[in-house]
């Protein structure tokens, strides 16, 4: 956490040592979302478009989450291990990038401002069916996951999960997206 400019200190409670607990102070980096979304708004290459390299990993729309830090570090997380990621803070702005991008996976989550999960989940199925889903939500009561599963959504990350965890769920996607990239 050092390297990152972050801090955690300890604190007991009270003056009295025979009082239990302690409180922890936890310092993050300042951290300007606008500036991620800036960096991800680049053209990427579609496969078989002019500049396209390859078979690239993707590219792969990892879509909105409550906290600003966590949406940088899943991109950032798919990124090092060679997809090609589009970012947007909201169904809206995912919509657009849909329009604008072949996209192979969509990687929602659930709770999002202007527009939720599942209406981005319809609204993507109807534009563009050939984009596989997966829905991250730390709650996920059965009826939306019932009303996922009858919208085609591929699968679910439960948080909260571990970056191994994502890759692995948009590796499966990706499979499934293009049958001989499976395993």
């Amino acid at each position: 956490m050092r390297e990152h400019g972050g801090q955690i200190t300890a604190t007991p409670n009270g003056a009295d040592p025979d009082e239990a607990g302690a409180c922890f102070n936890l310092v993050f980096p300042a951290f300007d979302a606008s500036q991620a979304t800036e960096r991800r708004a680049a053209v990427l290459p579609v496969a078989g478009e002019p500049g396209a390299v390859g078979q690239p990993k993707g590219p792969v729309l990892v879509v909105g989450d409550e906290e600003a830090i966590v949406l940088p570090t899943l991109v950032d997380g798919l990124e090092r291990l060679g997809f090609e990621v589009l970012m947007a803070t909201n169904g809206k702005d995912a919509l657009a990038l849909l329009d604008q991008f072949s996209v192979r996976v969509l990687l929602t989550d659930l709770v999002m401002p202007t527009m939720g999960g599942m209406e981005l989940i319809a609204s993507a199925r109807a534009n563009s069916p050939q984009t596989v889903t997966v829905l991250m939500s730390g709650n996920l009561p059965d009826e939306d996951r019932q009303t996922a599963e009858e919208l085609g959504v591929f699968g679910f990350l439960p948080k909260p999960f571990r970056v191994r965890e994502m890759t692995q769920m948009v590796e499966r996607a990706l499979a499934a997206h293009d049958p001989e990239r499976a395993p």
